[in-house]
């Protein structure tokens, strides 16, 4: 492995899936199924997905929708600070 001046190495990349912190090691994959099985009712991962599209019915209308009073143009301002913008 190559060295570099003023580095410490703190990990290594390996094949399996498992972790070792503080000489205990960890299943990975149990690690992930903890962490993705909270988020699965949130954010499901797998569900039905149709064969066929439902129709959408069409609405048309001539219809001109106009606010009761003029609205001022917002002004936003966002403050973006060097180094924080990126």
């Amino acid at each position: 492995p190559q060295e570099i001046a003023g580095v410490e190495k703190i990990g290594q990349t390996k094949a399996d899936f498992t972790l070792l912190v503080n000489g205990v090691k960890l299943d990975g994959q149990k690690l992930d199924s903890a962490f993705q099985g909270t988020l699965e009712a949130v954010y499901p991962t797998e569900f039905a997905q149709a064969k066929e599209l439902e129709e959408v019915p069409a609405v048309a209308s001539d219809a001109v929708i106009k606010a009761k009073e003029r609205v001022e143009i917002p002004v936003v301002y966002i403050p973006v600070f060097p180094g924080t913008n990126s």
